[in-house]
């Protein structure tokens, strides 16, 4: 089975920061996020960090692909990958999907890698807009083919696949979790604390 190249084989240094974008596919007003994650974490790392970002409750299976190579729950392990050795440089993109009955796929994006700011604390939010659908229950008006679903998850989607425009409604549409404004906001939620 292919594993990601080692650490010391990619150009990013020790200590640095890679800021991605995470949004949320297929999603009618965009659903993003941008976080801020030390180039050491694991995979593991940065699933708690996306779900705690997104406002995702962690009750199902997620995985993240690369080239084709799946890490998750029932893949290559994620506890060995970090995003130094998978996503070298700005540019690089990874995909991630959560919840593989609902099928909410992400797509992550390398904005840049940077030395930590002085005094800055990490994993965190800076931006993000709009809510994420509801856990656990379907939006209404959301149908698509069950074959959507089935898709690999670094494929893209199926040609009749029906889009989830309207998953933010009106009333959440400018809500977004935990709120980016706080560069602590992935330390203050209790109970979900991430550490590396």
């Amino acid at each position: 089975m292919p594993t990601a190249p080692p650490a010391a084989e990619t150009a990013v240094v020790a200590g640095t920061v890679h800021q991605l974008k995470v949004a949320l596919r297929d999603v009618q007003p965009p659903v993003w996020r941008r976080i801020q994650v030390p180039s050491a974490a694991r995979l593991w790392d940065l699933h708690n960090v996306i779900q705690i970002a997104m406002g995702w409750q962690n009750f199902h299976l997620h995985m993240f692909a690369k080239d084709w190579v799946e890490y998750g729950d029932h893949h290559s392990s994620e506890y060995d990958v970090t995003l130094a050795s998978l996503l070298p440089d700005p540019g690089e993109w990874l995909a991630y999907r959560y919840d593989s009955g609902d099928c909410w796929d992400h797509d992550l994006v390398v904005e840049k890698i940077h030395r930590p700011a002085p005094k800055a604390l990490y994993p965190r939010c800076s931006a993000g807009g709009r809510a994420c659908p509801p856990e656990q229950r379907r939006p209404r008006g959301i149908r698509r083919p069950a074959a959507r679903c089935h898709t690999r998850v670094t494929g893209s989607p199926a040609p009749n696949a029906t889009s989830r425009r309207g998953v933010a409604s009106a009333r959440s549409s400018e809500n977004h979790w935990p709120r980016p404004s706080s560069p602590r906001s992935t330390e203050r939620t209790p109970g979900r604390r991430v550490k590396f």
